[in-house]
């Protein structure tokens, strides 16, 4: 305990196990890349494991496929963390006297064989059946350092309560949280550049949630699969670049140009990032209206129900001429059906071939110096001259 490091495996045991720590200690690592054997024994936790560790900065314990600590409840962690990073955290709570001030990256995940974590707690007394972030408390007013956060398997939770008091909060991870139905974002979260919400059970999310969150960047709910609506203001996230849904399996309908209120301020009138947006595997999909701001990759493979896609109509129609520089519409049969009868309809007295054919010259007409899309594997027209075998 005299050293400013630790990362053998023994050295870590002995600590804990004996209660030496002293305020010199600055780092705890333990990874699995660094060898463990199942032989060695399970470092046990108790109430008094971190009392004496109150100069500890980096708490970094990155054991995936085992359970190196036994125990769930400790009564003090150092104040002076500046990184937490615990996959398989065995604890049920945070000690109420917890209040990292340095605190900027805070990754957990919880074990999945200790009882369900009933409250994560930063400076609050109060239990709630669910993870709480409020109301009002010290510890959490205290966290305005911190960059990132990071919560994994937190099966016990069903809701998290509003993050907006983490001022600087750039990146919120809560993945793989099967029962969380909610989060609540009640006021601007002005520094958030990434949310991702992948395998939690939202329904949805508020409009007034979105609104926000002015400066995100990339958005990613994958494998939500009770996800059934996406809010229209969505497209009015000026600095969004990444809008990820795949796998949201009962994602229906997605909002529309036409959904915008006539009291939304104009798109028109600032400058919107570029806008990528996967769609893979929704396979209740139905339509993929007009995007009220500029794509510049729509990814749509295995939406099977899906039947159309406004900008392929319009552009069919001869109403635009400008494609998605990168369009990836492979395994949706629906898809492909509808656009057949409309190009037969279209050229009806023409051979199959030559439908073919001026589907194709439809898509090289389109002003756009380079596009990609990407369709079901058929023969190439014998007139397209550009072409290289593989």
């Amino acid at each position: 305990g005299e050293r400013s490091r630790l990362w053998l495996y023994k050295d870590v045991y002995n600590v804990f196990k004996n209660n030496t720590g002293t305020n010199k200690v600055k780092g705890i690592m333990l990874k699995e890349s660094i060898r463990w054997n199942a032989d060695e024994q399970i470092i046990p936790l108790n109430s008094e494991s971190f009392s004496k560790l109150n100069g500890l900065q980096i708490l970094l314990i990155d054991y995936l496929h085992a359970n190196v600590f036994s125990g769930n409840r400790v009564d003090y962690l150092p104040n002076e963390l500046i990184l937490l990073h615990w996959v398989k955290c065995p604890l049920r709570y945070f000690p109420s006297n917890f209040y990292p001030k340095k605190l900027v990256v805070c990754k957990m995940e919880f074990t999945l064989t200790s009882s369900p974590l009933t409250v994560l707690k930063i400076g609050v007394e109060r239990k709630m059946p669910w993870i709480c972030m409020s109301p009002l408390g010290a510890g959490v007013q205290s966290l305005q350092k911190l960059k990132s956060l990071e919560l994994e398997f937190c099966r016990g939770a069903e809701m998290f309560s509003d993050f907006s008091r983490f001022l600087n909060l750039e990146e919120l991870t809560i993945r793989s949280s099967e029962k969380i139905k909610k989060i609540e974002i009640v006021k601007e979260m002005t520094s958030l550049k990434r949310l991702d919400l992948s395998g939690t059970a939202i329904r949805e999310l508020p409009s007034s949630a979105i609104g926000h969150l002015i400066n995100l960047e990339q958005l990613i709910l994958f494998g939500c699969k009770k996800l059934r609506h996406v809010p229209c203001n969505i497209f009015e996230l000026q600095h969004l670049q990444l809008l990820y849904l795949k796998g949201c399996e009962k994602l229906v309908t997605f909002p529309t140009k036409s959904e915008f209120s006539t009291e939304s301020t104009s798109l028109q009138d600032k400058h919107y990032a570029p806008l990528f947006v996967n769609l893979r595997d929704c396979e209740n999909l139905v339509e993929i209206g007009e995007f009220s701001r500029e794509l510049y990759g729509l990814e749509a493979c295995g939406c099977d129900k899906l039947k159309r896609v406004s900008k392929l109509s319009d552009i069919l129609e001869g109403n635009d001429s400008r494609m998605i520089p990168r369009m990836n519409l492979s395994a949706c049969s629906s898809l492909y059906s509808n656009v057949a009868r409309k190009v037969a309809k279209m050229k009806r007295n023409l051979p199959d071939d030559s439908k073919l054919t001026a589907l194709f010259s439809l898509f090289l007409s389109c002003r756009q110096s380079e596009y990609h899309v990407k369709l079901p594997v058929i023969d190439i027209p014998e007139w397209f001259t550009v072409r290289m075998d593989v």
